[in-house]
């Protein structure tokens, strides 16, 4: 969530200025859309690396991310997926798809280019 608050975190600060300058904002937009998109393609593995550097530094287990999952709502019952998967594809993927996605709304490629 931290990495994904990151890379929004220049465009909201340019959008709410008073005196916004528009080919900088709509510049800020592709540029972020394409980094949440990088980081969907690419960063998984950094992620995981940033979890199990803060599980050893403060001593906290850590999924095995090939056990199955099980669904804390429902345990009894056999999910077929694991932790990495549910992780990934559930939980990560679907948050940036989700990000990119209301981007992609907002900001069309024709609404770009009638404010550029």
């Amino acid at each position: 969530m931290l990495l994904i608050l990151g890379l929004t975190a220049n465009l909201s600060l340019a959008l709410q200025e008073k005196d916004q300058n528009i080919l900088n904002a709509m510049s800020l937009v592709e540029s972020t859309k394409r980094e949440l998109q990088k980081l969907r393609d690419d960063g998984w593995s950094l992620l995981m690396d940033k979890i199990a550097s803060f599980c050893k530094k403060h001593n906290a287990g850590m999924l095995i991310m090939e056990d199955d999952f099980v669904n804390p709502k429902n345990p009894r019952k056999r999910s077929n997926i694991t932790n990495m998967h549910h992780y990934k594809v559930n939980c990560f993927c679907t948050v940036l798809d989700l990000q990119i996605q209301e981007f992609n709304d907002r900001f069309t490629e024709v609404t770009t280019d009638l404010l550029i």
